[in-house]
């Protein structure tokens, strides 16, 4: 008499599986979710610099905007460089929601002037002291 082979897995051949893409996946998603983080991270960074970027040429450009005198600080809005047309409202990765932005304009004595971007969004806010919504507010 023929021994009839199933095609089928047995439970070990199934438990053994699971096992292993368990496995995989305690090391893989922890993994991902780091690189996801430090993409956003690195997102934000170059809205940083291009937020800094537009408020040099809207203060250089703009008939409406009088650079600071020695010892004084101005400070430029997201509005003022949007609606001036030098740059594109910054919205969050993960909500959508529109982020504050400014940036602060001091003198240098060796450069010029200094361009210091602040980006507060809800899931992001720029590490400096002055980044606030406190000092937003009060422009």
């Amino acid at each position: 008499m023929k021994n009839r082979m199933n095609n089928g897995f047995t439970l070990v051949e199934l438990l053994a599986v699971i096992i292993v893409l368990g496995i995989i996946s305690v090391i893989v998603i922890p993994n991902a979710m780091n690189i996801f983080t430090e993409n956003n991270l690195k997102v934000y960074k170059i809205k940083e610099k291009e937020l800094a970027s537009s408020a040099k040429n809207y203060a250089e450009y703009s008939n409406s905007f009088t650079l600071p005198a020695n010892g004084d600080i101005k400070y430029i809005t997201m509005p003022q460089l949007v609606s001036s047309n030098y740059m594109s409202k910054i919205l969050d990765s993960k909500t959508g929601n529109e982020c504050t932005a400014f940036v602060k304009v001091t003198v240098n004595n060796i450069y010029g002037y200094n361009y210091d971007p602040c980006l507060i969004c809800d899931e992001y806010s720029t590490d400096k002291d002055f980044c606030s919504l406190e000092i937003y507010n009060d422009l």
